[in-house]
């Protein structure tokens, strides 16, 4: 063969390969794109962040959308809550943000939009779609005491550093040791105004990047838990979700608890025995219990004859041991026996339950390695009972495991809302049930105050002197306007004392005690309790009508009075 065919073929050869190579280029462009993106966002996370603020309802259903269909590819969504705090006192939680895997960075403006939106709330409530943060277990409780909603699936990412290996840090600490992101964490900025009528530039940066960071650190520590084999280029997310899900379960909607962890520098294979202890503890018990100890002891206490008066916990039959009133008969069952005739003795099933052992698990599903108290009646309404009804409240603090006391307490949300509709008590999300109401007129004026400080310089002089104008007329003894002037109105409190507020609870019960009476508010709970719920280890003798049973046999031995009698709902003639 001639060198010039040679040359021609070698040649023919490399053209094929370029025009193939451009073509499968030309083609996956798209792909090729997007993954030479993902790489430049790892070392520089923030050039992903587009940030969206809601002020409305129906800007809140579009964003709200678009965050589902982000995380039916990834379950998972960074959040954070500020709100202001004023001489001491919390006010309700004022932006709410939620950041995706995308970058989308939500900040929804619940002191606007007067509430949560059921679109927000149901994605809020989603089990599926794990909610992350540093201390966010704290941020779904204010949620749920200011607008009724049950954040579900948090997830604290100070569990995650621990389960590699690393120190739980804030998240400023966080986001610079893994991310090399520094936050802005000026206390000023911190104590701002979430509520005021406009968010200033670095306010809605500071509320994005805590979120954003958030699922940015996720996705970090996500990538050392269970990292994927085939290469991080064609999988940018560089871990396998599913499996990273699977062994941070144990800490889903558990609160953080510091534990020693290896330091920081200590070697990558103690990191990895590290994160195997972590996964086997996984299968066998929750790494932090809800509970550190049984709620039940199962201890004994006699009457003088030896008659069995109740099961008790083993503090409270030491008390009475160290008081003199009672001495210990044996130590298996833990039994004491009274040195004093009780006043009374209870009999029928309010004695049978008293008497009971009781087993340490779920009533719902059976759980018996971690559980949460459950007040089937809850303790807002209790707490407004006569002293004779809420003294004995035993018979209404059940066991729960964390996923069937979180849906317990969904349930109770619906049952709130309905009392709040049938006795005229508002919720703490409504604004006659808020403990204090905004002067939306000095809210304005805040808002003109902020603009003549921060902006004067780029607004028209006609412009200035109208705000100015609406300044003095709300102030009439000033002469002028001075910047001291400015300082001062945006030092004011736009937040006052509702003197019309009654909490909920309270109103519920004044209620049933001027109708129906208080007996008929605990068996509308324990009912509703039996009916969502379906519990399957109930203790026998567990009753919905347990304290009208004892009321009336106090009654019979004149041990009540026909006050509360009369309050509770109990026919005086029984």
């Amino acid at each position: 063969m001639s060198t010039d065919r040679k040359s021609l073929i070698r040649h023919t050869l490399v053209a094929s390969v370029g025009i193939g190579l451009i073509y499968i280029v030309l083609k996956n462009r798209g792909n090729l794109l997007r993954k030479w993106r993902s790489i430049w966002d790892r070392k520089n996370p923030l050039n992903r962040q587009k940030i969206e603020i809601v002020n409305d309802v129906e800007h809140c259903r579009r964003v709200v959308e678009i965050l589902r269909n982000h995380c039916q590819k990834y379950q998972v969504l960074g959040f954070d809550c500020e709100w202001v705090t004023i001489n001491g006192i919390r006010h309700p939680i004022a932006l709410l943000q939620l950041a995706s895997h995308t970058g989308l960075c939500a900040l929804f403006r619940l002191s606007h939009i007067k509430g949560i939106p059921l679109d927000l709330k149901e994605l809020l409530e989603r089990e599926d779609i794990v909610k992350v943060g540093v201390a966010p277990n704290e941020d779904a409780r204010l949620l749920c005491q200011d607008y009724s909603v049950t954040v579900a699936s948090v997830l604290d990412l100070r569990s995650m550093a621990q389960l590699v290996g690393e120190q739980p840090l804030g998240l400023s600490k966080l986001s610079q040791s893994f991310l090399n992101i520094e936050l802005d964490k000026d206390w000023r900025l911190r104590c701002s105004d979430w509520a005021a009528h406009e968010l200033n530039a670095k306010q809605i940066q500071y509320a994005a990047n805590d979120a954003f960071v958030a699922i940015e650190l996720f996705k970090y520590f996500a990538g050392r838990i269970a990292p994927t084999k085939g290469g991080a280029f064609w999988n940018p997310s560089g871990h396998d979700l599913n499996e990273t899900l699977s062994i941070c379960t144990p800490f889903i909607d558990v609160s953080f608890k510091y534990k020693n962890t290896p330091q920081q520098g200590s070697s990558k294979k103690n990191g990895k025995n590290f994160l195997k202890k972590e996964a086997a503890v996984k299968e066998n018990k929750r790494a932090f219990s809800t509970r550190s100890r049984p709620l039940y002891y199962n201890c004994f206490m006699e009457a003088p004859d030896g008659e069995l008066l109740c099961a008790m916990d083993v503090r409270k039959a030491d008390w009475y041991i160290a008081k003199g009133l009672a001495v210990l008969i044996k130590e298996d069952p833990y039994t004491v026996r009274l040195a004093f005739e009780p006043s009374g003795r209870a009999t029928g099933n309010v004695g049978d339950f008293d008497k009971q052992l009781k087993v340490n698990q779920c009533v719902v599903c059976g759980h018996d390695e971690s559980y949460i108290r459950k007040y089937v009646v809850p303790r807002e309404y209790r707490k407004f009972f006569p002293v004779i009804m809420k003294s004995h409240s035993s018979h209404d603090v059940l066991l729960l495991c964390t996923r069937c006391h979180q849906k317990s307490n969904k349930h109770d949300l619906d049952l709130r809302q309905k009392l709040s509709v049938e006795c005229s008590a508002p919720l703490e999300n409504h604004p006659d049930g808020a403990k204090f109401r905004e002067d939306t007129q000095l809210k304005k004026l805040k808002s003109l105050a902020l603009a003549l400080t921060e902006r004067r310089s780029t607004l028209p002089e006609g412009r200035i002197k109208e705000m100015e104008a609406r300044i003095l007329e709300k102030f009439p003894s000033w002469d002028e306007v001075t910047s001291e002037r400015l300082k001062e109105i945006l030092e004011m409190t736009t937040l006052v004392p509702n003197s019309s507020y009654r909490p909920h609870g309270e109103i519920v019960v004044e209620h049933y005690k001027a109708t129906t009476g208080l007996v008929s508010l605990e068996k509308l709970w324990r009912e509703y309790f039996l009916t969502t719920m379906k519990p399957k280890f109930l203790p026998e003798y567990w009753s919905v009508t347990h304290n009208q049973d004892r009321l009336e046999i106090k009654a019979d031995r004149g041990r009540v009075t026909m006050e509360d009698l009369l309050q509770a709902g109990i026919d005086i003639q029984c």
